[in-house]
């Protein structure tokens, strides 16, 4: 979207999760107009100094100590190879078979674990620090695995976040999300799909125990056979489905999911592009993501501040210039810069509004203040008028 005249970002995320190659392909996305850009590297500022992390194995081994180039190999194909075999398990169809009544007393065959499920019980900082020695690098994999979402990386069950996407990956949407999303439409009504705008739904019709239809506000009923909701737990079950429909020990359940938002965007309209300290002859450093992570306990007390409802001294914030990749983002000799603050925000943004404007406001000039020189900005947030910085 455009949040200043000639100034344009997404909305709600600069680089896309990983979308698996052979969706991709089945798609023809590229055909349709989505170009995806990975990010070629990604950087970590903290108090210790400055690491780089690539996406590419090769010239990640080449950057890195000699001392801790095992483990992290052993890291990246032991994530590699869980997430391989969930993919493939998740693919696979079990036969149905209906069971007679005399096999009821039989014993069950016994559960087959999924990969990677001891990384359920498993902290991040637990998995990491049995494989990375180098504190910096060990800091650098918890900012990149944890970058938007609120946790801390010595609970319990926070090494499941390696599975998730990190740098590298699909990357970023040439033209911002909006053009993968037109992309996604032109595949859907190929087919023959049909794509209502402006209906709202106001509840699902639950008839023995499945839901048959969709019941619209204007009265409407749209029968289905499957129904699909990208909605928040919480909405989609105790909102639409009704907690009448879904068991009590279930409704309470779901009533516990804590659904407050886990990260902001600043988008900055920059004057000239910044001037990255980066070697010379090798750009790739300028165009993914820079952390400024202060340390893992740090992290964890702004995870303490979300979860209070408060803002945190020192969040982990993670700025982006997307229009160095895509320059179409931003006006010609000008650049369209984000930065994110992971936790702390949503839960905050009623009861200390301005506090967190003062450090939002002081996160982009901190990453400034690393990574860049010689730039003056001008932010806008919620069609306010803009201040010069």
């Amino acid at each position: 979207r455009e949040f200043h005249p000639g100034f344009r970002a997404s909305a709600y995320a600069d680089e896309l999760p990983e979308i698996p190659v052979r969706l991709l392909r089945a798609l023809d996305l590229a055909r349709h107009g989505a170009i995806l850009v990975p990010s070629p590297a990604s950087i970590c500022v903290s108090g210790t100094g400055m690491s780089t992390l690539f996406a590419g194995e090769e010239r990640a081994l080449q950057a890195m100590p000699a001392s801790v180039r095992g483990g992290f190999v052993q890291l990246r194909h032991e994530v590699r190879r869980i997430k391989s075999a969930i993919d493939a398990r998740s693919l696979e169809v079990a036969p149905a078979k209906r069971r007679r009544w005399f096999e009821f007393w039989k014993r069950r065959r016994r559960r087959i674990p999924w990969p990677g499920e001891d990384y359920g019980s498993a902290s991040l900082d637990d998995i990491l620090r049995h494989r990375i020695a180098d504190p910096a690098l060990r800091l650098h994999l918890v900012a990149d695995t944890v970058c938007g979402r609120a946790v801390s990386p010595f609970f319990a069950g926070t090494a499941l976040h390696l599975l998730a996407p990190g740098t590298g990956r699909s990357g970023m949407a040439a033209g911002g999300l909006g053009m993968l999303a037109k992309a996604l439409e032109r595949v859907a009504t190929g087919v023959g799909a049909i794509i209502r705008y402006g209906s709202e739904v106001k509840s699902i019709d639950v008839r023995r125990g499945r839901a048959v239809s969709l019941v619209l506000a204007g009265g409407e009923e749209v029968p289905a056979d499957a129904i699909l909701s990208v909605l928040d737990v919480k909405k989609t079950f105790l909102g639409l489905v009704g907690s009448r429909n879904i068991p009590a020990t279930s409704a309470a359940r779901l009533g516990q999911f804590r659904v407050a938002g886990q990260s902001a965007r600043v988008l900055v309209a920059l004057d000239a592009p910044p001037e990255f300290a980066v070697p010379p002859g090798d750009p790739d450093f300028q165009y993914g993501p820079i952390h400024l992570a202060p340390s893992e306990e740090m992290m964890t007390r702004a995870y303490d501040a979300w979860a209070a409802g408060t803002v945190p001294e020192a969040p982990l914030v993670t700025l982006r210039v997307p229009s160095l990749t895509d320059p179409s983002l931003a006006p010609l000799g000008k650049a369209t810069m984000v930065v994110g603050q992971t936790r702390g925000v949503g839960k905050a943004r009623a009861r200390c509004r301005s506090a967190n404007l003062s450090v939002h406001r002081g996160s982009c000039d901190r990453c400034a203040d690393h990574r860049a020189s010689g730039y003056r900005v001008r932010t806008w947030r919620d069609g306010r008028r803009p201040r010069r910085r």
